[in-house]
């Protein structure tokens, strides 16, 4: 689900040409919104995510699914290392803050409590995203379920294929 989550984050953040650049270049932000390299890495991550996820779950020993998953999370990393990550990343961290944070029974931090946080955002935040960007939406919903989607699928395209 990281793949698919950073992926699709990547995808659809604002645009790098949309945000007012600095005038000091040494001010310029880490993660620059998706943009051309990253929309590249992200493209071929959704569209393996879509054909190969399900058959690695259902079957652990399917060496090609696993094999294309593992270039996928590649493809996703490269994307999101370029591009960033947005609101199902954000919405993720109150969800994971662990009941206990000092003394001898503290519940450790997890990097891996964050997925379960994103999954459960991700449809409700591509909903309300969707208005910034359909055609960024749709396609990605189309890279996901590999058939073509228009605007009168709307908003539940990608939040229909995130969710399933």
């Amino acid at each position: 689900m990281d793949v698919l989550s950073h992926a699709l984050e990547s995808y659809t953040s604002v645009r790098f040409d949309a945000k007012p650049a600095p005038q000091d270049p040494t001010k310029r932000p880490a993660f620059c919104g998706s943009n051309p390299i990253s929309d590249v890495w992200c493209e071929q991550a959704l569209e393996l995510v879509g054909r190969y996820l399900r058959r690695a779950v259902m079957n652990g020993r399917d060496l090609e699914a696993r094999y294309h998953m593992a270039l996928a999370s590649t493809s996703a990393g490269t994307g999101f290392g370029n591009a960033g990550t947005h609101l199902p990343h954000a919405n993720a961290y109150p969800s994971q803050a662990p009941s206990r944070t000092t003394g001898p029974r503290a519940t450790p931090r997890c990097r891996w409590c964050r997925t379960p946080g994103r999954v459960v955002h991700a449809a409700a935040v591509f909903r309300w995203t969707y208005l910034g960007d359909p055609g960024r939406h749709l396609r990605a919903a189309e890279l996901l379920a590999g058939q073509t989607f228009t605007k009168t699928d709307g908003a539940e395209a990608l939040a229909t294929c995130s969710a399933s």
